[in-house]
């Protein structure tokens, strides 16, 4: 009996031995993959930290020009409508309705249409946000485009001017949100007011300035500009530059979690 014992204790004492050098082997392997990533990470970190930065605004660029495409889309096939031109110019109380209508056909959620005579009048619209912001800046001989704030929302804002025979008649204003703040509480925000917006598309923590505000490079701030199909920059996006500190700490997680272990 004491001869089997004997087998069963050295079996399972050779199996220990066995798990405490594998576990050992894969510390070692573990903690020395930190240490060269750590190296590695240090030595290189400002090329590493250029190259993230560069994707960063390549992906953010290709966001913006995804959402805003979307957007002058609708704006487009408005503004080279041929009923525009006739609907502005109709001498008839039913004008109004008719544009309305009009308008309605290219609705879209999240997106505000709105037609404005020469005197930069407001004559239709359809959407959320109709007449709430003051875009008179924006209208002029040529297509502008824009973002704008106000304490809760910021919007993108496309202005073109409506001419006949060479004469302005009226101009053709599209916004969409754009961002959503938070001053208030979220349970007063409804969900569907997201829909559509520029931030949710981005997995980063960012904050939004309008073209024409003074950008300032603040440490530790990386400022994207937000360039429009026609070169133009619009708007500023600004993140936090990664910190190599927390990248190494990223790095190191696992072997705190086995030492913890």
């Amino acid at each position: 009996m004491r001869f089997y014992l004997n087998i069963f204790t050295n079996f399972f004492s050779s199996q220990r031995k066995t798990f405490i050098i594998v576990l050992l082997i894969f510390y070692l392997i573990l903690f020395g993959v930190e240490q060269i990533s750590k190296y590695y990470l240090t030595r290189n970190w400002d090329s590493i930290l250029e190259d993230r930065k560069s994707a960063l605004q390549e992906e953010v660029q290709k966001s913006f020009t995804s959402y805003s495409q979307d957007i002058l889309k609708i704006h487009n096939a408005i503004a080279k409508s041929k009923n525009i031109p006739r609907l502005i110019q109709v001498d008839s109380r039913l004008k109004y309705s008719q544009l309305f209508d009009f308008l309605e056909m290219y609705s879209k959620k999240g997106i505000t249409i709105e037609l404005y005579d020469s005197e930069k009048e407001l004559i239709s619209w359809c959407g959320e946000f109709g007449g709430v912001l003051n875009v008179r800046n924006l209208m002029v001989d040529e297509r502008r485009t824009s973002i704008i704030d106000d304490p809760i929302y910021s919007y993108f804002v496309v202005s073109t001017p409506i001419n006949t025979d060479s004469v302005n008649i009226g101009y053709l204003v599209t916004k969409s949100l754009f961002d959503v703040k938070y001053p208030i509480s979220n349970r007063f925000i409804n969900v569907s007011t997201f829909e559509g917006a520029f931030r949710p598309s981005l997995n980063i923590l960012a904050e939004f300035s309008e073209q024409g505000k003074e950008v300032k490079n603040e440490l530790g701030i990386f400022v994207i500009p937000l360039i429009d199909l026609g070169g133009d920059t619009v708007g500023y996006l600004h993140t936090p530059i990664p910190v190599l500190s927390e990248n190494v700490n990223d790095i190191c997680q696992p072997m705190k979690s086995i030492r913890s272990f």
